[in-house]
């Protein structure tokens, strides 16, 4: 075996050095990330601040109806709505119009989505429209849901589904 030169216990201290002011640094803070990581996860938080429980309740033609309030804002609701078809069929559709739709003043909140594009399938597209009148109470959000499909088939053929408006009211606590 070689005794080791001037130069290459030189070039060992370097790596040493290096090793110890890059490796060290960069593995203690990865420790701390995955540290901060964990608790995040434990906490709750790892898909963002959790939105409270649903107000639980149903429609008049007993469909689910939830509406989320976070601090007495309506975030979030939650609508099944059976719509009659002008060719006498029906149609059921869950409505979860988006927070950006809620105009709230005091406890009065509406929703309009004004007419969306949708696919049905087998050749049909519609236009959905939907309106939403609430009321929040002491522990209870009642009002109106209202829907409207319009279909037109590549065929020519035209569908309109309404549902008329529909009551609903949710309490808080309810279905826990």
């Amino acid at each position: 075996m070689e005794a080791a030169t001037e130069d290459e216990l030189r070039l060992a201290r370097r790596l040493k050095l290096g090793v110890r002011l890059v490796v060290y640094p960069v593995l203690l803070g990865l420790i701390v990330l995955a540290l901060h990581a964990r608790a995040a996860r434990s906490a709750g938080e790892d898909g963002g601040p959790a939105l409270p429980k649903p107000w639980v309740g149903k429609t008049a033609q007993r469909g689910r109806a939830t509406v989320t309030v976070d601090g007495g804002l309506v975030v979030a609701s939650y609508l099944d709505v059976r719509m009659r078809c002008d060719d006498g069929s029906a149609e059921l559709f869950t409505w979860t119009p988006v927070r950006e739709l809620f105009v709230q003043r005091g406890d009065r909140v509406t929703a309009h989505r004004p007419p969306t594009a949708r696919s049905g399938g087998k050749g049909w597209r519609g236009m959905l429209e939907g309106w939403l009148d609430l009321t929040l109470g002491r522990g209870v959000a009642t009002g109106t849901v209202r829907l409207a499909i319009h279909w037109t088939h590549s065929s020519g053929t035209r569908l309109t589904c309404r549902s008329g408006p529909v009551p609903f009211s949710a309490r808080r606590g309810a279905g826990s």
